[in-house]
């Protein structure tokens, strides 16, 4: 793996198997640009911090789930049809995706709800064919497309990149039906390390990172989140800062104002490791 700051949207996050310091993450913001730069370290504390990854390293075969574990993927499974397919398998159902991805961020909130259009998805799928992506599509008995998944491989880790239901299919149990069969199908059948679904998520009010670890098994593996920020960013967070309650309040009507939130809520978690 490449040790190094890598931009997305405004953040710089590190991908790689070391450590980098303060004055890499400056020289980064300093040549790449960006609102700050993020890094983690002291990895699988034994004690819960606030930032962590979501992981599961072993297989859980159904008959060892708790009786209300198994009803939810055995109801999923039954609901639905799941199809695992390669990149170059998908181009018969980019219409059914494209809309099911459109209707699932409609669901989103306005304060972060994104405006995906058909650009975005075309650059989305030359990305997966890039990255060599896994795509696992489920179906009901009506044959709807009810979810869509897709996973990369890195360093002999399974990365669930992207999961999406509309709200209107969750009774479906589609979820846990996805999720037991991407989690056999990478823990016992490729056995890959382990698989992640990231890190803790600040900007979308998800529930399904504790909707993975209650009911398929995965665990919060917790680490030291660090941020370095801009030159001309770094005085105003500290200005906002004893302002964030009232951001967080004006973040439900306002993008900007949600923005903000979330960048001090990242900086609340950081300031809880000094």
């Amino acid at each position: 793996m490449t040790n190094r700051f890598v931009r997305y949207q405004q953040a710089l996050l590190w991908q790689g198997d070391t450590t980098p310091t303060e004055a890499m993450a400056r020289q980064a913001l300093r040549d790449q640009g960006g609102l700050f730069a993020r890094w983690t370290s002291h990895h699988d504390c034994p004690q819960p911090t606030a930032w962590w990854y979501c992981v599961k390293e072993q297989f859980t075969p159904l008959d060892s789930y708790s009786a209300k574990q198994r009803y939810r993927i055995r109801r999923g499974l039954q609901n639905c049809r799941i199809l695992p397919l390669t990149t170059e398998q998908l181009q018969p159902y980019h219409e059914a995706i494209y809309s099911l991805l459109c209707e699932s961020f409609a669901d989103y909130p306005a304060s972060y709800r994104p405006n995906y259009t058909r650009s975005d998805f075309l650059k989305q799928l030359e990305q997966m064919k890039a990255n060599h992506a896994d795509c696992f599509l489920a179906f009901t008995a009506d044959n709807e497309l009810c979810a869509f998944c897709y996973c990369e491989v890195v360093d002999d880790v399974a990365w669930l990149r992207q999961v999406k239901v509309p709200t209107r299919l969750l009774p479906t149990e589609v979820n846990a039906a996805l999720a037991f069969t991407v989690t056999r199908f990478y823990l016992e059948q490729q056995r890959v390390r382990y698989i992640c679904d990231g890190e803790r998520n600040i900007r979308h009010a998800t529930g399904y990172q504790d909707f993975l670890v209650r009911v398929i098994g995965f665990r919060y593996a917790y680490c030291r989140l660090h941020v370095v920020y801009a030159a001309w960013l770094k005085p105003l967070v500290s200005v906002l800062y004893p302002f964030r309650s009232l951001f967080e309040r004006l973040g439900q009507r306002s993008k900007l104002c949600f923005n903000i939130s979330s960048l001090l809520q990242q900086h609340t978690i950081v300031k809880s490791f000094y």
